[in-house]
This record gives C-alpha cells, sequence and structure tokens, in this order.
C-alpha cells in the first residue's frame, strides 16, 4: 500500500476512565429525558433512527408517540398500506423515510417470521 501510513491509537486507561465517567456524570445530570432511551426494542428504535434522521428532537417526539401507537408493532407496520404510513408521517418532512420502515418489514410480509432477525448477513 503505497502513500498509506498506519497509525496505532495510543491512549492512557486512566485519562480515558476520567473522561468516561465525567461524561457519565454530565449526562446523567443534562441528558434530555426521550422515549426512545427507554427502550431496547428493535423496532421502536428503528423508528426512532428514522424518524431523527435531518428532524430535530423536539419535533420527532411527538410523531414517534403518535406513530408507535398506530403502528405498535413491526407486523402492524408490515400490514399497512404504504400511503397510509406516509400519511402518519406528514410533517417530519423527507417522505421518503417511511419508505425504510415498510420496505424492511415490507420484504418479510409473506413471511411467517415477521421481525428482526437474530443476526444481520450482507
Amino acid at each position: 500500500m503505497s502513500g498509506t501510513r498506519s497509525y496505532q491509537l495510543r491512549y492512557d486507561p486512566i485519562r480515558l476512565r476520567t473522561f468516561q465517567a465525567r461524561l457519565l456524570r454530565w449526562f446523567r445530570r443534562n441528558g434530555r429525558d426521550l422515549p426512545w432511551r427507554k427502550t431496547r426494542d428493535p423496532y421502536k428504535i428503528l423508528v426512532s433512527e428514522v424518524m431523527l434522521q435531518q428532524t430535530q428532537v423536539d419535533r420527532v417526539r411527538g410523531y414517534y408517540t403518535r406513530f408507535l401507537r398506530e403502528y405498535p408493532t413491526i407486523r402492524d407496520l408490515a400490514a399497512a398500506p404504504p400511503a397510509r404510513v406516509r400519511e402518519s408521517w406528514e410533517g417530519l418532512g423527507y417522505y421518503a423515510r417511511p419508505g425504510t420502515c415498510t420496505q424492511r418489514p415490507g420484504r418479510l410480509r409473506g413471511s411467517t417470521r415477521v421481525g428482526f432477525p437474530d443476526a444481520w448477513t450482507r
């Protein structure tokens, strides 16, 4: 590999732990209370990630809650007509994004197993 340098990251473990502790302490005092931080459900996390793409957090809060009320599971979203999903998204902008949420479960629509895989493959 001509012209490429190899760099090795060096760090001081004590300074790293100190930084981590300070950052976590700051977050406990200042972190915003957001609904997607209270779940480990991959579907709900996917919805929040797609909604948050190039959209302000305060705008997403209400939409996130309403969207999950209308489509509480990946099965509900997979069964919904794409036009209805887009209507639920109105006001968030970037209207191609709901397709991201409907395409993934849509691929599983004919399957007996609708959900997230245990492992991702390419």
